[in-house]
């Protein structure tokens, strides 16, 4: 009966650690695909800028 419940209980811990790692994967995945589209912007293109003659 002990055991049982010390094994439900791990694991009840294990699937929040999980979730909570998918999460955060999640998080940076979404967070660092804006702040390259945004830096992505900041950058001139080849021939923006021409020379004057």
């Amino acid at each position: 009966m002990i055991s049982s419940f010390i094994v439900n209980r791990q694991l009840k811990c294990f699937y929040k650690v999980f979730w909570a790692g998918i999460g955060n994967i999640i998080g940076i995945a979404v967070i660092g695909t804006i702040l390259l589209v945004a830096y992505s912007k900041t950058r001139t293109k080849n021939d923006s800028l021409k020379s004057e003659k």
